[in-house]
């Protein structure tokens, strides 16, 4: 089990990060006048539901079907969702977002290869791929805590970043829900860290003109860079 498996207490905990990395998208797929947006590992579909609220056609997919369940039960009229696998799917549009190191989670560099070949077929010329990954030793910190509230009670929420090997690490949540029956769930699960020059180097490769951030603002990304998030974004000429 993991928190996963409770998509109500995952938006909770994800509430803060989305309106900042909306307004960064939003801006973005502005510049540029793109309409439509896929989320690749949309998880409970709130990045979609802040884009489709803005006048953008989005869908979202993910490979889990509860995250997809959870998504269509918001009712957003301007998107759609779909269980689906990253390397697979067969939507076009004008950008695609991979948020919240979703690409972290592929093992092998064939499998990174594979989503990076399938996201610039999907993609309209011009269009973008804006990507969300994890790189820095500095992943590895204390643990952190903290309390959520809801409506129907409260949320005790820690995570903590163990390093594992050279280049991974596992990423350990748990999750209390404090109320009269209370539960505690607790999921460990293995990212990889992937060098952001590493990525762009790969898309570059299958044809994308690609620039890195660190975390979404402005700042370029630097080889020395301190910061655990990197955004790329990665263009497709016409």
């Amino acid at each position: 089990m993991s928190y996963y498996d409770h998509p109500f207490q995952y938006d909770l905990i994800r509430s803060s990060g989305y309106k900042e990395e909306v307004r960064f998208i939003d801006e973005v797929l502005c510049k540029h006048d793109f309409k439509s947006v896929v989320d690749v590992g949309c998880g409970t579909g709130e990045h979609v539901r802040l884009l489709a609220e803005l006048g953008y056609k989005a869908v979202g997919i993910d490979s889990s079907s509860k995250m997809i369940g959870y998504a269509k039960q918001k009712k957003i009229a301007a998107a759609k969702f779909r269980k689906a696998d990253m390397r697979e799917y067969a939507i076009k549009s004008d950008s695609i977002i991979c948020m919240y190191a979703a690409i972290n989670y592929f093992k092998k560099e064939n499998e990174i290869l594979e989503a990076f070949e399938n996201f610039y077929k999907n993609l309209n010329s011009p269009g973008v791929l804006i990507i969300d990954t994890r790189y820095s030793k500095n992943l590895i910190e204390a643990p952190k805590s903290a309390i959520i509230e809801h409506d129907n009670g409260k949320i005790l929420f820690i995570s903590e970043w163990k390093k594992k090997g050279h280049m991974s690490a596992v990423y350990i949540t748990k999750l209390a829900e404090i109320s009269q029956k209370p539960f505690i769930e607790i999921e460990e699960h293995e990212l990889n860290f992937l060098d952001p020059f590493w990525l762009k180097k790969k898309l570059n490769k299958t044809g994308f003109n690609v620039n890195i951030f660190e975390g979404f603002s402005k700042k370029p990304y630097e080889a020395n860079s301190k910061e655990p998030r990197a955004t790329l974004l990665a263009y497709k000429q016409e």
